[in-house]
Order: C-alpha cells, then structure tokens, then sequence
C-alpha cells in the first residue's frame, strides 16, 4: 500500500519547471488499523540523502514487544538493496518503525522504485519515483559584462531539455581548454571545482579572470561529474548533443580586454 503525489524541483526562472522525484510520507497510519494489518509508506524529500522506510501494524502490538520485519528495495523487478536480497531489518515498537536507506546504497538509475517488506507471513508494498542517476551535463559558458559565466543542468538524456533535468548531488570539475583565435588550438587552460546542490536542478559558475591567460579567443569547458546520490554514477561527460553545434555549445569567445 502506498500513496503517490508529485513534486518539482527548484528550477531556472526562464525554463519550465523539471521533474524532481515522486514524495510518499505516512509516517502515524497505527491509529487507523482496526486489524493486524501491514502498511508501508516512503518518504523521499529532495534535499534528503535517501529515502525512509515506514511500516506499521495494527494487531494490538502496540503494547506488545518489538517485532522484526524485513525489507528489500526493488528497481525494474530486481532486487537492489539490500546486497543479495538479505539483510534488511525494519524494527517495529509500538506498532511501527522507520529505516533510513541512503540512495547511494540503491540507485541505479531514474524511474519507480518498490519497496517490499515482509512482517511474519504479511507483506506491504510501497513505490517511489527517483530522478537522481545523471546520464549528462549540459552547460551553456557566456560572456556577460565583462565576465564568463557558466549555467549547467544535470540530465538523464541528451539536448538539454527540461523534462530530463534530475536533482543530484556532487562534485563538478570542469577543465578548461584554450582553442585560439581561429579555433585551431587544443592546449590546457585550467580547472574549475565546484560543487552541485541536491536540491536544485540549476548552478551558475562565476569563472575566474585567471582561466583565460592565455588571452582572447576560443575556450572550452570539458565537465566530469561525480554523482553522490547514484551508485556508482561517476565520471559523468558533457551531454554528446552540445557538439552538434558550430562552434560547440560548451566553448565560449572571450573578447581583448
């Protein structure tokens, strides 16, 4: 059993909002059981590290010892958390229990996630949508006001749209190369770190007048992600989409001071 709403993410003012992930939370449903019956409910707020795991049952044990229940994480029919399908324990006092469950332990990609969790011969189900597995990053560098910007969306496909936008956490490296004047060049310009908000889908990187010594011309930014949220989500590239363009979208023309 369990309850589905929707949720947006914090977005870019000019873009429609994005998809973040799908919010469950039922955390005091003992009251509400006449019989012995198991209830499962997810919480998965987008600034949290991961989801929580609520069960309840109410048969009277409410005043009764503390039970043990198990649980499994399930992504497209297979089990993914906990290693091998065993080992997960939910304790119940009172009636009820919660476990926090971080994503980078389960998350192997976006989409509905089930949790199943077994209590003696009963079983209660519950689903949660997840966008934190990031497939891309798109960036756009710009030249405004004498200074180089750049704005970047984390996506789970190819072009930058805004429905592909997924809410992740992590560390950004975005090297910089110097192409020249006449876009002949490939030489290396710096490195900027930054790091991603779980939260928003949306960052801007102020970048630095030292990166453009090399003076006027073309310069590119190359991005590897390394997600936090996801496991195994690391060394994540530029969307392949940002190449199709003439010059690439991820280079910039830095004008003579």
């Amino acid at each position: 059993m369990g309850a589905r709403s929707k949720h947006r993410g914090a977005h870019r003012p000019s873009m429609r909002a994005p998809w973040a992930l799908v919010v469950l939370l039922v955390p005091a449903l003992a009251g509400c059981l006449q019989d012995d019956t198991l209830v499962a409910a997810l919480s998965a707020p987008l600034d949290a590290d991961g989801l929580t795991i609520f069960a309840v049952r109410g048969d009277g044990s409410e005043n009764g010892p503390s039970l043990q229940a198990n649980y499994e994480i399930r992504y497209q029919g297979r089990i993914v958390y906990p290693p091998a399908g065993a080992g997960g324990i939910l304790i119940l006092n009172q009636g009820r229990g919660s476990q926090f469950v971080p994503y980078h332990f389960f998350v192997e990609g976006n989409g509905p996630y089930e949790v199943v969790v077994r209590l003696e011969d009963q079983v209660a189900t519950a689903s949660v949508s997840v966008e934190k597995w990031v497939e891309y990053v798109y960036l756009h560098p710009y030249w405004k006001n004498g200074r180089a910007l750049v704005d970047l969306q984390l996506s789970k496909g190819t072009g930058g749209q805004p429905d592909d936008r997924v809410v992740a956490r992590g560390d950004l490296l975005l090297e910089v190369r110097y192409r020249g004047l006449d876009q002949s060049l490939n030489s290396y310009a710096g490195v900027i770190r930054a790091k991603t908000p779980d939260d928003r889908t949306f960052t801007r990187i102020d970048v630095p007048s030292s990166t453009f010594s090399k003076g006027p011309g073309w310069y590119s930014f190359e991005s590897t992600f390394n997600n936090d949220q996801a496991k195994g989500n690391t060394n994540v590239k530029n969307d392949p989409t940002m190449a199709s363009r003439s010059p690439p979208w991820n280079w910039i023309y830095v004008p003579p001071s």
